[in-house]
């Protein structure tokens, strides 16, 4: 996997420290890493820590685990678990040219921070993973007592592959998770949360040939992680086209086809298109959404957003919802709650509970919603799966409840986080933040498996994850390293 690198992204990093780090992260640009396609990265990771000499145990998900240890003299020192995830959001542009999205082409954005070129850049969390890869070698020159290097797999998806690991290979009590997205955090709880899939059955009826057929796409939105970001009420795509459709669907003036949206269970909608069936009255039709289109970009003044209405060619046999299954199928997505259900009571900024409808999918006369709710409250991710479950059934869909985690519950006085705020304040000379998160952290399912884990996120910053605009800061990525090495130095 180290050969065939562009040249253009060793260009890019060039120069850059740490150079082990920079190194490792090409490779997972260049390796594909969606969910559940993790094994070739896994297996580099394997090789790489038997290149080193090092203990490995893995599982059939593809998570890793490398023992490094300790320096000489330092076997007493207490152990530490690093922990990251190897798979990443997958997104392109719609309008980009490429088919594939690796390798990544990595290029500098406007405010000359890191990118990628028309697709999600994947920095969440290959800078972790990519800084525990550079630990394996051992070979930066500072002290330290065991490490337990722990990659897991499926966390874009659920937190799946640290759900499935066996607990009994781990002996660390300290826990170094790397995957926040601020330098100047340590995060030291975070939201729980769980996924909910509604199957539908439709009833399509054949549509007459002599129909007129459009599709419709609305696009452009800022779309956006759906924990950290849900609380800047950026639009859902997938509400926007249902609520439209729902509203002119009430003249009976046209009959769905198609629907789908999303690009992931946790990212913000930002595109969704349906194509619908127009048996009569064309230019009723064309008038009413010229109507509809007009205020769409009243509501909707950014440029990027996009509301386009084409016309396309109606095959022979091609079928359309039913008028009933059409109704309940968007009265189903406008009723569905999404966006931040509540905000925690002593502290305004911070959300407590929120929905994100982040998937429809159609495989024939099957549609698949597919709804991710989170809060800091485990009552009350029991509540909004009773209440999409509830949703769901009054739409006459099938419920499937997905995987499942529990919250992460804030520890604001472990010796571990005062190691590391006595580290930032020494490098930084300022304190660090100390905050919960509203977001799926893996240090919530090792903070429920691991009796009497002291674990603490960090990261350096990056912003718009999974999104095509996903950006990292480079020099933040230096600090981050030298605070990682500090943090883990015996003494």
């Amino acid at each position: 996997m180290k050969k065939n690198i562009p040249k253009q992204n060793q260009s890019v990093v060039s120069g850059q420290r740490p150079k082990e780090l920079w190194d490792n992260f090409l490779i997972l640009c260049n390796t594909p890493r969606g969910s559940k396609n993790e094994a070739m990265v896994a297996q580099f990771i394997i090789e790489l820590a038997a290149k080193h000499g090092r203990m490995v145990s893995h599982d059939e998900v593809s998570n890793v685990l490398v023992y490094v240890p300790a320096t000489p003299g330092f076997e007493n020192s207490p152990s530490i678990c690093l922990q990251s995830h190897i798979d990443m959001v997958l997104d392109k542009d719609k309008d980009a040219e490429r088919i594939e999205i690796f390798p990544i082409e990595l290029m500098f954005n406007e405010n000359g921070m890191l990118t990628a070129n028309g697709t999600t850049l994947g920095a969440d969390n290959g800078i972790g993973a990519a800084a525990m890869m550079a630990l394996i070698a051992d070979d930066q020159g500072f002290n330290h007592g065991p490490l337990e290097l722990f990659f897991t797999t499926q966390e874009e998806i659920g937190l799946v592959g640290a759900e499935k690991f066996n607990y009994n290979l781990i002996s660390s009590k300290l826990i170094l998770n790397l995957d926040t997205e601020e330098e100047g955090v340590f995060c030291v709880g975070c939201a729980g949360g769980a996924r909910t899939e509604g199957i539908l059955d439709i009833n399509m009826l054949e549509v007459d040939p002599n129909d007129y057929k459009y599709q419709i796409k609305v696009s452009g939105f800022m779309g956006g992680h759906s924990g950290v970001d849900i609380h800047l009420g950026r639009p859902n795509a997938i509400k926007v086209l249902a609520e439209m459709l729902f509203n002119i669907h009430q003249n009976n003036i046209f009959d769905l086809m198609t629907f789908s949206g999303g690009s992931a269970m946790n990212a913000i909608p930002s595109d969704a298109e349906a194509t619908i069936i127009v048996p009569f009255h064309e230019e009723e039709f064309l008038k009413l959404m010229t109507e509809v289109i007009v205020k769409f970009h009243r509501q909707y003044t950014d440029e990027k957003v996009k509301l386009v209405v084409e016309k396309v060619k109606l095959e022979n046999g091609e079928k359309a919802f039913s008028a009933a299954h059409q109704h309940r199928f968007l009265k189903l997505l406008t009723e569905l709650p999404d966006g931040v259900i509540s905000m925690e009571p002593n502290d305004a900024k911070m959300t407590k509970t929120s929905n994100n409808i982040g998937l429809v999918r159609m495989n024939g006369s099957t549609v698949v919603i597919t709804s991710m709710y989170r809060s800091s409250l485990q009552s009350e991710i029991d509540r909004m799966e009773k209440v999409i479950e509830s949703n769901f059934n009054a739409a006459g869909a099938t419920v499937k409840v997905g995987s499942k985690y529990a919250p992460w519950e804030p520890q604001f006085d472990t010796d571990l986080l005062k190691r590391a705020r006595a580290e930032y304040v020494r490098s930084y000379i300022k304190e660090p933040s100390i905050e919960t998160i509203h977001a799926g952290l893996e240090g919530a399912v090792l903070y429920n498996h691991i009796p009497g884990a002291q674990i603490v996120s960090f990261g350096p910053t990056m912003g718009d994850v999974h999104t095509t605009r996903e950006w990292v800061d480079m020099d933040s990525v230096t600090r981050f390293w030298d605070l990682l090495l500090n943090i883990i130095t015996a003494e």
